[in-house]
């Protein structure tokens, strides 16, 4: 089940066995050749601005697959992404050869148990860890990619053809996948048809990100998790989808942590699908104060009402007058110091977080008012409240 979850990024050296260098220049010097023939040359590298970009294409001429080249890093490192049929973006990082040819390496999506892990401080690894696969194309005058895809450390080679992609037309819905981690911890996986997007969408919503912690320290908790008599610990992150159209994401995040008690925490992330960017400050300053006045009503209406039908029967036998929790409930009101402190969309409606603050809250209160009150706008009522070009606006488009 995909509840609120996160990362495939998988490094890659800069040469594809550890006593490879990369050549110190763009082109190789010009060989010596015998008396009376012509000085052969190597040919000089392409630019990596005319690499970099997206591709689609086949493996084999039968397996649909698109590419990325997304960027280039220090010592001449291109990084990129690329995905088959089942939607699960693969990191890729390689490079640009003397001889012309670009070499992309790929990884698992976690660690083996024969790849060496990252310590807890972060350190790298002892030894580099080995790639799955690589890629070995060409770039021809027409502007594709063309070589093939070995699998390491065997013979298997499928020929790889790849022309530039142009995603058509807006994106208007990602697809929904899940990745899992050491067969615990999983993490919701969105991919588009414009890779780029994909890539973003695979920096928010990746398990490192999502969950603050390292393979390798995920791996750790795992491990800690069979040894344990009873549930301890970190329990993960769930992932629900809360809308997903006209281009927009909406994913809700929990995640739980046993110590002593059980602590949760909550969040929402609001993504615009056609540019992979979140979505965090939608109104309209011109009308903040005005939306803020409709967030107070709308907050005193669900007060009143929680009060009456809910926190009254949980609080039943203590005097209204001793009730501290009662107070710091009536207490609460929105303004330019006080917010709203997240944002998610649902069926047909925007809605916006209120977290409960008083200095006498106890823990316990504290868990039992967090995520309760949130502040419900139609599409339509929203509107008038947004950013002349908040792609929120989408949402009441015909």
């Amino acid at each position: 089940m995909l509840r609120r979850a996160s990362s495939l990024f998988l490094l890659l050296a800069v040469c594809w066995s550890c006593d490879q260098k990369l050549p110190a220049t763009s082109a190789a010097a010009p060989t010596t050749a015998a008396p009376g023939r012509p000085v052969a040359t190597v040919a000089p590298r392409p630019s990596v601005a005319a690499i970099l970009g997206d591709y689609a294409g086949t493996m084999g001429g039968k397996y649909p697959f698109r590419l990325s080249i997304t960027a280039q890093l220090p010592d001449s490192q291109l990084v990129g992404i690329y995905y088959l049929s089942q939607h699960k973006p693969i990191e890729l990082q390689g490079f640009v050869a003397a001889t012309g040819e670009i070499w992309l390496r790929e990884f698992a999506a976690q660690p083996t148990a024969e790849e060496p892990e990252r310590s807890l401080g972060n350190e790298p690894p002892t030894q580099p860890r080995q790639p799955f696969a690589r890629f070995m194309v060409r770039r021809t005058a027409a502007g594709t990619l063309a070589g093939i895809w070995q699998e390491a450390g065997s013979d298997r080679k499928l020929p790889v053809q790849l022309t530039r992609y142009q995603p058509r037309g807006p994106v208007q819905q990602a697809h929904v996948g899940q990745q899992v981690y050491f067969e615990e911890f999983t993490a919701p996986v969105f991919t588009v048809p414009d890779p780029g997007v994909t890539r973003k969408l695979h920096g928010i919503f990746g398990v490192e990100q999502l969950t603050d912690m390292t393979l390798a320290e995920l791996q750790e908790e795992h491990q800690q998790h069979q040894m344990a008599e009873y549930a301890q610990g970190f329990a993960g992150v769930n992932a629900e989808v809360t809308y997903n159209h006209r281009g927009l994401l909406s994913v809700n995040l929990h995640s739980e942590y046993t110590g002593a008690n059980v602590n949760h925490s909550y969040r929402s992330v609001v993504v615009d699908l056609q540019t992979g960017e979140q979505l965090t400050d939608e109104i309209n300053p011109a009308r903040q104060t005005q939306f803020l006045a409709a967030c107070e009503q709308k907050l005193q209406a669900q007060l009143a009402t929680y009060i009456r039908e809910e926190y009254g029967q949980m609080m039943e036998g203590i005097p209204p007058e001793e009730d501290e929790n009662l107070a710091g409930l009536r207490s609460q009101h929105i303004s330019l110091q006080n917010q709203p402190d997240d944002m998610s969309i649902g069926a047909g409606k925007v809605l916006f977080h209120y977290p409960v603050q008083y200095e006498a809250m106890s823990n316990l209160m504290f868990k039992q008012f967090q995520s309760q009150f949130w502040l419900d706008f139609s599409f339509a009522e929203l509107q008038p409240f947004l950013r002349p070009g908040s792609p929120l606006r989408r949402l009441a488009a015909p």
